[in-house]
């Protein structure tokens, strides 16, 4: 008779690990703090460099080679803030958002794309920030991200 509960209980248990071991764990998305404080960092990260590489470039573009502020600002957008935009829409698209938020964080990314978009095919609207920029900044801001701005 215990052979007979052994042995029941010995295939409950089996089943059990092989149940267990054949769950999918295909969701490796982030939870929204993760998130959160993952892409927060990508685009703080971003954002001093490039802030950095930007002034140093406006300093020798515009106070050396006696150009217009306009034009250095134009190229300095050219150079530094589209690269650095594209950048971030990689790194941010890079991350697993939680599967209920994967419309919001898309929606960011796409926007944050389309302003790159605008600012390739008119260089002059990158410092002041395109408008899908801006767009992207006010969404990513109602999701929760603080450092994602412009």
């Amino acid at each position: 008779m215990y052979r007979g509960i052994f042995a029941t209980l010995i295939s409950a248990l089996a089943v059990a690990v092989v149940a267990a071991g054949c769950g999918s764990s295909d969701d490796d998305s982030l939870t929204k703090a993760e998130f959160t404080q993952q892409a927060d960092a990508i685009c703080k990260q971003g954002s001093e460099a490039s802030q950095k590489e930007y002034v140093a470039l406006l300093k020798d573009r515009v106070g050396e080679k006696n150009m217009t502020l306009e034009a250095g600002l134009t190229q300095g957008g050219e150079e530094v803030l589209i690269p650095f935009y594209k950048t971030r829409a990689e790194e941010l698209g890079e991350l697993s958002p939680p599967s209920a938020d994967e419309a919001q964080v898309a929606a960011i990314i796409e926007a944050l794309e389309e302003g790159i978009e605008e600012g390739e095919e008119n260089p002059d609207s990158i410092p002041a920030g395109t408008p899908a920029i801006g767009r992207s900044s006010k969404l990513a801001a109602a999701y929760g991200l603080e450092e994602c701005g412009p």
